[in-house]
């Protein structure tokens, strides 16, 4: 069944290449990258202007500094070699995810690997991730592998402190290894980040200088505007919510900070509980939702959280098939907008807006990857309550037993 779940997936990749070939196989996100590192190997300026017609780079310099291989490469090849790179970074994922989750490394775990592989694919998130050659998988399977793949490394940390120095959202890891009390782990990711900061000053100083120290990390509008459809994170639904005039950045910061101090809370409890991969995960949509900007593209954490609810569906706990089953609805691809074969454009990256004169609706889609967020948190901080309060009665029970004795 997993072999052939996942060659189906591939297959409708392959034939929506073939019918919108310009929109899903252009990868102007590529693009970017490649011409990002293009400037560090010609040492023009990285954040002057747009490095492919007016989009503009948005990554630290370090990113810059990585992809600047990539500028001796032709883009035919290289989009080539980023989509086998990220279908086997993905591949790699749901594996570790398994491993972590106690499968042994058999038949049964690659059946299900190839199975979850292939739903996966068809997520919005991880289809933007593809046809637009983005990053964030790369950042995905750095993180698991240095959290959940390498838990009694002396050198744990240095995969997050590496995929913050690419994309700043990943910060977030270390302070959530920090109150999960692994200091050691959250030390190595700062000193990790922290060399990634200083090499950029070394090797490309004038782009440290403006990104670092003149703002530009925290210019959220050089990606677009804060209250498109587009930006799934809790700022763009308030910016959405004030209906044109901006929103008050107290609000906002009052909104996130809350939302971020209730994330990390139910991360670090869930991880305390023993349930690291789903607190890994929760923690990965926290990032996402309290970040200023995040694309459609940023919530490829929806593949874990998957992966950990056919887990424990397959394990016995069956009304998790109906929550696996909500998250794929909201998030699977069939929201995505096609446009004709011939225009080229970039199709809707997933949700669609509808009319103003269904404001309910139109909430429910323009706002949905932040509500299967709140539904995760809340569904977690439910079930971990519920889990104390059975283990507390079974504590009673042993010591009433005992007493009795």
């Amino acid at each position: 069944m997993g072999p052939l779940v996942l060659v189906v997936a591939l297959v409708a990749h392959v034939a929506t290449i073939a019918v919108w070939t310009r929109a899903h196989w252009g990868m102007i996100d590529l693009e970017v990258y490649q011409a990002g590192g293009a400037t560090v190997v010609h040492g023009t300026p990285l954040y002057d202007a747009g490095v492919v017609a007016d989009l503009k780079f948005t990554y630290p310099p370090f990113a810059a500094l990585l992809f600047a291989p990539l500028a001796f490469l032709p883009l035919w090849g290289l989009r080539i070699v980023w989509t086998l790179a990220n279908l086997a970074l993905l591949v790699y994922v749901v594996w570790q995810c398994g491993r972590h989750l106690g499968m042994r490394a058999d038949t049964r775990l690659l059946g299900l690997t190839m199975m979850l592989t292939g739903l996966a694919f068809w997520l919005v998130p991880v289809r933007t991730t593809f046809y637009l050659g983005q990053i964030n998988i790369v950042l995905l399977a750095l993180v698991a592998w240095d959290l959940l793949g390498r838990r009694r490394s002396g050198w744990q940390g240095v995969g997050v402190g590496i995929a913050a120095a690419i994309k700043l959202t990943p910060l977030i890891f270390i302070v959530y290894l920090a109150i999960t009390r692994r200091i050691r782990a959250a030390c190595v990711a700062v000193v990790a980040f922290a060399a990634t900061v200083v090499a950029s000053f070394v090797l490309v100083p004038s782009d440290a200088v403006k990104y670092w120290l003149h703002g530009t990390f925290a210019a959220a509008d050089r990606v677009a505007d804060v209250a498109a459809i587009g930006n799934q994170s809790l700022r763009g639904m308030l910016e959405r919510f004030a209906a044109g005039e901006a929103a008050s950045p107290w609000v906002w910061l009052a909104s996130t900070g809350m939302v971020g101090v209730l994330g990390l809370a139910v991360a670090s409890s869930t991880h305390r509980r023993g349930h690291e991969l789903l607190g890994l995960t929760l923690c990965g949509l926290c990032a996402t939702v309290v970040s200023p900007f995040s694309w459609q593209h940023h919530w490829v954490w929806f593949a874990p959280l998957l992966v950990f609810l056919v887990h424990r569906a397959i394990t016995g706990s069956s009304s998790c098939w109906g929550l696996a089953a909500v998250l794929y609805v909201a998030t699977f691809a069939w929201l995505t907008d096609f446009p004709s074969p011939s225009s080229g454009l970039i199709p809707n990256s997933g949700l669609v807006s509808l009319e103003p004169d269904q404001p309910v609706l139109a909430f429910l889609t323009g706002n949905a990857y932040v509500l299967v967020f709140v539904g995760a948190l809340g569904l977690t901080a439910w079930w971990l309550r519920r889990e104390t309060s059975r283990l507390l009665e079974t504590d009673d029970f042993l010591n009433g037993q005992r007493q009795f004795r």
